[in-house]
């Protein structure tokens, strides 16, 4: 393993300690995706570039504790990212903010999984049934209309 990414194994083994999670050697080593068991969810990874600077993205789904996602880069800098999000706020009181803000967290959540798609996150193994009926529940009205 290239010892600048020693780093990136170190942080990710603090962030997931809880659940005794460690990147497989070979992924590390190679830039290759991935993904573990991570309580009854999953955590899914993969590996780019940005700016420069070579990092390991991540991406943990859990039915009961919720997402988390982040990225961490081989100077051992974590940067939390935005998770996707299936619930949305509205006051029911003003006319027509229930259809503003499902519209707003369907555009969120689209970005967010483009940024998922383009950096590998779903290539490196099972994808989590339930964050593909979130995703088909969330996108699959405007995925319809579409067609």
């Amino acid at each position: 393993m290239p010892s600048d990414r020693a780093a990136i194994q170190r942080v990710f083994i603090e962030l997931f300690e809880p659940h005794d999670l460690k990147i497989p050697d070979e992924h590390l080593r190679d830039g290759t995706p991935g993904s573990l068991p991570y309580g009854s969810g999953r955590l899914m990874f993969a590996f780019g570039m940005d700016d420069g600077a070579f990092f390991m993205e991540y991406y943990a789904h859990h039915r009961i504790g919720g997402d988390c996602r982040g990225r961490i880069y081989e100077d051992g800098r974590h940067v939390q990212l935005p998770e996707l999000c299936t619930m949305i706020c509205y006051n029911a009181d003003i006319p027509g903010d229930y259809e503003r803000q499902e519209k707003k967290n369907r555009e969120e959540y689209a970005r967010i999984m483009k940024e998922l798609t383009d950096v590998g996150i779903f290539s490196g193994g099972p994808v989590p049934g339930s964050l593909l009926i979130n995703s088909h529940l969330v996108l699959g009205e405007e995925e319809e209309q579409e067609k």
